[in-house]
């Protein structure tokens, strides 16, 4: 068969997606699984792919989307969603509103701090929904609101979710992780460093929102920027957001407190609240404890401290899926995996925060079920991969 009619063919099922999502407007879910047919189909006719060979290449992406990557956004899920369900999201929010009463300060910590938390905690739109929805409640423009924390959440995305892209690019190609994050977060610098410039212009309609900003922003940014690369290129991608936000949200209240900062009404808020008042110390930690025991779970399982990541790295099991000749091992880590550490956080902080056993499981089930399409989704994309990839396509 012609050699180009055969590129067009491999290339059918990326055609598909780009033409089913972007002009017919498909659920990503159903275009998914329509590529998934077509690959499949193709594979065996023109590619002369055996049955077994094709349906065991697509349980191997199957396989290796449920394991580490779906488990790691349901379980990120999970934790937000029953923060959430015990009413401590609600104090999380206040104790971010009382910092300020500047619009221009009260974005950066929500949306460029917090927002940049929630990218590396949870991703799936949270780093978008939940500081645009704080926002909004605290009196700022809709449109404003939501188009800065899009404006921010270009470049923490890179990491995702406890870093899901860079370990997923790091298992299918091969590559050094920590390499990969590393250069991840160095070919961002730049571009990271415009967008909180960029995110203050947007809320105050205009440069003049610079006026008296400029030194809070350029401390802003650099808190997030030089953790996150440190981290990416010490630690690995699992925490570079994480981290990176942590330091960023803490010395912005300082200087908030700290800074001299003229009052420009046009920038001020009507009412930021007091989410301080009659606040404990105590009170405080329930409310972030499932972010603070996943914070410490993953780092502490980390190669930074080998006599733990060590053994429980030991405890996986490599499988190999695919039939035919050359099959890739996959190897499934049972304990220290993102995934697993987060829902263990999160059981731990549900239960502090006064969650029985029958609540967390109820937000589980919930969290599953809202999410089937999701799941469809990842898992069709990466057997459509695995086909492609073992086929020749």
């Amino acid at each position: 068969m012609n050699s180009f009619l055969m590129f067009i063919l491999a290339l059918a099922p990326i055609i598909w997606l780009i033409v089913a999502m972007s002009v017919l407007k498909m659920a990503g879910w159903k275009a998914c699984l329509i590529a998934l047919v077509v690959t499949f189909i193709e594979a065996m006719a023109f590619w002369k792919m055996p049955f077994v060979f094709a349906a065991t290449a697509a349980a191997e992406g199957i396989a290796n989307a449920l394991w580490p990557i779906i488990i790691v956004i349901l379980a990120a899920l999970f934790v937000y969603n029953l923060t959430v369900e015990t009413g401590s999201m609600e104090k999380i929010k206040a104790m971010l509103a009382s910092v300020s009463t500047d619009k221009r300060v009260l974005m950066l910590l929500i949306a460029f701090g917090f927002g940049n938390f929630m990218e590396g905690m949870a991703g799936f739109g949270t780093a978008v929904a939940i500081p645009a929805g704080i926002l909004v409640g605290l009196g700022f423009n809709p449109l404003l609101a939501v188009v800065s924390c899009l404006v921010i959440n270009s470049t923490p995305t890179a990491f995702g979710s406890v870093g899901v892209p860079v370990n997923t690019m790091a298992n299918i190609t091969g590559l050094n992780v920590v390499h990969i994050a590393s250069y991840t977060a160095l070919i961002q610098i730049v571009v990271q460093f415009i967008i909180p410039f960029v995110a203050v212009i947007i809320i105050g309609q205009g440069t003049k929102a610079l006026k008296g900003l400029i030194p809070f922003t350029i401390i802003a940014d650099l808190a997030f920027i030089i953790p996150e690369y440190l981290t990416a290129t010490f630690i690995g991608p699992d925490l570079a957001d994480i981290i990176g936000a942590i330091v960023s949200m803490l010395v912005m209240i300082l200087c908030a407190f700290k800074l001299p900062m003229k009052k420009i009404d046009e920038f001020q808020v009507e009412d930021a609240g007091n989410g301080l008042e009659g606040l404990t110390f105590g009170e405080a930690f329930k409310s972030w404890s499932p972010f603070i025991f996943v914070f410490i779970f993953l780092l502490g399982t980390s190669k930074i401290v080998p006599f733990i990541h060590d053994p429980l790295a030991s405890i996986n099991s490599p499988i190999q899926f695919y039939a035919g000749k050359n099959p890739a091992t996959l190897t499934f880590y049972w304990i220290n995996t993102p995934g697993v550490l987060i829902l263990l956080a999160g059981l731990i902080g549900g239960a502090i925060q006064g969650a029985s056993f029958g609540t967390m499981m109820k937000v589980l089930g919930n969290t599953v079920k809202t999410n089937v399409k999701t799941i469809i989704t990842i898992c069709s994309v990466l057997a459509v991969a695995k086909i492609m990839g073992y086929s020749g396509m």
